[in-house]
């Protein structure tokens, strides 16, 4: 589930969706006694950053990097220097974060850093085998030399190095360290190399290309509609067997039959409803009072809460929202934000996150987006080139993608992550895809 990542050692950030220069810090050698200060200091600038972790002893320093939204990344269990040893003792060194990490975080670590930036042709091989990229900086800042100390030459040789480095490149990847002793000077250095670069028009990246504030989709919210809606003005009327579709054509607005007006995902489940099934012939009207009414004949069945509303739209993210100059007057809370088993998502659908701010989109070339409003990748599966492409949350609890091969659905991506019958997968406000079991326990979520 890490996204993929071009080959080769990579030691320029990322570039934003905001383009221009952008600057990734990045911590080794830790979970240490000054995440908890560093943080901070990160937190103060709304910025982000990556951990690339060797020892996953403290497992509460390594869950409040990843709870405040950090990128959590591999830097192996023993930090021994990996050129020349086999390709399985290397891929052992990376495998003994992975599992710890995910054991502590149920998430990835994605992006990988070999101790003393030492790597061979096995390295780079170990790393795409377990589809990570391996990152080197550009400047050292030499922090771990302080051993400890917070004196004033210190503090001013790390900002000085960082600085004075990084600001000649238009993508930089500058190296902290957050080493299992107190780190003072890096932490006093910390603010003053974020203010340098923050004045010269740096972004702050993570190395997933990741930025704005931790734990959030940066982009203009599209509101409780998801921008684009389809509307119906007061007086309009659903008889039996009628619908309205979102234009995006992923939702549907349906008077059923049976007295039960529903919102759902065209052709499949069920968002929300009236509750009047067993009405049959029953029609839904949007009043000129401004209330939407399920009625049998002059017999009330159901009424939206609140009057006044002129306008009623079903939005591209599954919400049905009655509005008054655009103040919600009523809403059906029925945004799609979680995929049960046999649930799929079709080429320009959308999962949306309930705020609205997040999104996994399929798009028509094949790959699943997660991105911000804004357009920012969050997360994503890489697939492309994929003709008619899907992706269904099967009966195993995996996440597959197929796609059409000579008349024939054939799967073309898969999250490999077998469970049991019942399992879902959230796209949550902060940005994550989360998997959990059919008893609502947390299995995986993505970085």
């Amino acid at each position: 589930m890490c996204p993929p990542e071009p080959s080769g050692a990579l030691g320029a950030a990322p570039n934003a969706v905001e383009g221009g220069k952008t600057v990734s810090l990045t911590f080794d050698d830790g979970p240490g006694p000054s995440v908890p200060a560093i943080m901070r200091v990160l937190a103060t600038y709304h910025i982000r950053a990556s951990f690339m972790n060797d020892d996953t002893r403290w497992p509460d320093w390594l869950n409040q990097e990843y709870n405040a939204g950090y990128l959590m990344g591999n830097h192996t269990g023993n930090h021994h220097l990996l050129t020349g040893l086999s390709l399985g003792l290397q891929l052992a060194e990376i495998d003994r974060t992975i599992q710890k990490t995910w054991g502590v975080t149920k998430t990835s670590a994605c992006v990988f850093r070999p101790p003393y930036g030492g790597y061979d042709s096995t390295t780079l091989k170990a790393a795409a085998l377990r589809n990570s990229g391996v990152w080197m900086w550009n400047d050292g800042t030499g922090d771990f030399l302080a051993q400890g100390s917070g004196s004033a030459y210190w503090i001013r040789h790390i900002w000085t190095s960082a600085v004075n480095v990084g600001i000649k490149l238009p993508h930089v990847v500058i190296l902290l360290h957050d080493q299992h002793h107190d780190m003072p000077a890096t932490v006093a250095a910390l603010p003053i190399i974020i203010q340098n670069f923050l004045s010269r028009g740096y972004t702050f990246v993570d190395l997933l290309g990741r930025s704005g504030a931790p734990n959030t989709c940066p982009g203009t919210n599209p509101g409780p509609l998801g921008g684009a809606s389809t509307s119906m003005a007061t007086g309009t009327t659903l008889a039996s067997g009628e619908s309205r579709v979102s234009p995006n054509g992923e939702f549907t607005l349906s008077m059923q039959a049976n007295g039960n007006l529903v919102v759902r995902v065209t052709d499949g489940r069920v968002l929300w409803s009236s509750g009047t099934a067993g009405h049959d012939g029953a029609t839904a009207t949007f009043t000129e009072g401004g209330q939407l009414v399920v009625a049998n004949g002059a017999e009330t069945l159901w009424s939206s809460t609140g009057t006044g509303a002129s306008t009623l739209s079903l939005g591209n993210n599954g919400n049905l929202v009655a509005t008054q100059s655009e103040t919600t007057i009523w809403q059906s809370n029925s945004i799609w934000s979680t995929m049960r088993s046999g649930d799929t998502l079709r080429a320009g659908w959308s999962l949306y996150s309930p705020n609205g701010s997040c999104a996994l989109t399929q798009k028509s070339s094949g790959a699943l987006w997660l991105h911000s409003p804004n357009g920012m990748t969050i997360w994503t599966n890489g697939l492309s080139a994929a003709n008619q492409p899907s992706t269904t949350l099967q009966s195993s609890g995996s996440l597959v993608t197929t796609h059409l091969v000579g008349g024939t659905a054939q799967t073309a991506w898969s999250s490999q992550m077998t469970m049991h019958p019942g399992d879902a997968m959230t796209v949550n406000n902060t940005g994550h895809l989360v998997f959990t079991t059919s008893s609502g326990g947390l299995f995986y979520q993505t970085p």
